[in-house]
């Protein structure tokens, strides 16, 4: 899946990207976990995601991300327990989230969350010899929280434009 159609799917639901958004119907948890296997290479998609996670975990439906979550690659699922670790610790209640958790691993070889820090000595020192605890305990070195939740749509905006997501 290219960037510019996640891109477009996060815009749908009223994650912080100004592409035009997807024209069809999202699916949520399959978007999550595609989110996820690209999230390495591109920080800004992590951010949007456990950002929107953070404000509208109640819409998750954690058995069926948990179902995709099973089948996901070793790197996939350690990126996605980073990202809803992160958004449950942001929401401060968001313990719905620790279902999907429970089929998350970390890796067993750690290495930077980004693949940009991991193109360079010095970053990858820096973010391994800083790395926070919601990170590292995914296998995961990244210094910083740069979450973005003035750039996500309440959720009253996000109903309205997302039939798919509505109870």
């Amino acid at each position: 899946m290219t960037k510019p159609t996640l891109y477009a799917e996060w815009a749908r639901i009223g994650g912080g990207f100004p592409d035009e958004p997807a024209s069809t119907p999202v699916d949520l948890e399959d978007l999550i976990v595609r989110t996820a296997a690209a999230a390495p290479g591109d920080a800004r998609l992590f951010w949007v995601a456990a950002s929107w996670l953070a404000v509208h975990h109640n819409l998750v439906n954690t058995r069926r991300l948990s179902d995709r979550l099973r089948v996901a690659p070793a790197l996939d699922l350690a990126v996605a327990g980073a990202m809803l670790a992160v958004a449950r610790d942001a929401a401060g209640s968001a313990t719905q989230l620790d279902s999907a958790l429970k089929h998350c691993r970390p890796l067993a070889a750690p290495r930077p969350l980004f693949d940009v820090i991991a193109a360079s000595p010095l970053f990858t020192a820096k973010a391994r010899d800083g790395t926070l605890d919601v990170f590292s305990a995914w296998g995961l070195w990244q210094d910083d929280l740069s979450l973005r939740l003035d750039a996500i749509r309440p959720v009253q905006w996000v109903l309205a434009h997302c039939p798919e997501l509505q109870p």
